[in-house]
């Protein structure tokens, strides 16, 4: 039991220095940012949508 604790731990830490040496490389080659914006405009719109459009229709009615 404390072993298996230890050893998620130590591959914790490896994955962690891991990210820290690789991290940026893999964050731009990814675009991490890009996929971000495209959640958020994909929210926006659809609340956007469900906020707007009946009050839009209300108007052309």
């Amino acid at each position: 039991m404390i072993e298996g604790f230890a050893f998620l731990i130590t591959v914790r830490f490896i994955l962690y220095k891991l990210f820290l040496f690789y991290g940026t490389k893999i964050l731009d080659e990814l675009s991490i940012t890009a996929i971000f914006s495209k959640c958020l405009t994909d929210r926006f719109e659809k609340f956007a949508y469900v906020m707007i459009h009946p009050y839009m229709l209300s108007l052309s009615s």
